[in-house]
């Protein structure tokens, strides 16, 4: 069986996937009491957690080479 090796930048990028998910979890509710639908601010954090991940995968790939 061959385990997986996991470098310094996978950790970083593991960590940056939990701060975007709990960076949600905190503007959840800011956005739903300033009057932003449920559906609305969940398609609004949606799309703000794929742009996050999109600029960091290219820099990750960046910082890889």
């Amino acid at each position: 069986m061959v385990g997986i090796q996991l470098t310094a930048l996978h950790y970083v990028y593991l960590a940056f996937i939990a701060a975007v998910a709990l960076i949600g979890a905190v503007l959840l509710p800011v956005a739903i009491r300033v009057g932003l639908p449920a559906l609305g601010a969940a398609m609004a954090m949606n799309l703000f957690g794929h742009g996050i991940a999109l600029s960091a995968t290219i820099l990750f790939r960046v910082l890889q080479n």
